[in-house]
């Protein structure tokens, strides 16, 4: 946020889940093989929110599922589901159906609060 003047706006927008995968069961079946590859990573909006409110740097002003996800995943999987790179996240979205992985957006803008660095280590 350093680089963000005050009231300036950022976003981003993502894949998410639905819900908080907390531990290694409460992951779904066809999302177990490669769990580690791909989706350890992934987050609710609402871990996502918390994330960029709790310094008071920004001001969330958005946060939300796309409405467009379903068809956006439609696309996705008819344009990627051979590819080598994007083959398997196709065939898992797929899979999922939407019920869990979904894509979002969050806008934020950027308080006046001061931001402190610290000095890196030398």
């Amino acid at each position: 946020m350093q680089f963000l003047k005050p009231n300036g706006y950022i976003g981003i927008t993502d894949m998410c889940f639905r819900t908080e995968i907390t531990s290694i069961a409460e992951v779904p079946s066809y999302l177990k093989d490669r769990y580690h590859d791909y989706w350890y990573f992934l987050h609710t909006i609402d871990w996502w929110k918390d994330q960029w409110t709790k310094t008071g740097l920004v001001n969330v002003q958005c946060a939300e599922e796309l409405p467009t996800t379903d068809m956006m995943w439609e696309l996705f999987i008819r344009e990627f589901g051979t590819d080598r790179e994007e083959g398997e996240v196709a065939a898992t979205i797929a899979r999922d159906r939407g019920k869990l992985i979904r894509l979002f957006r969050l806008i934020g803008q950027r308080s006046s609060k001061t931001i402190y660095l610290q000095e890196p280590e030398k």
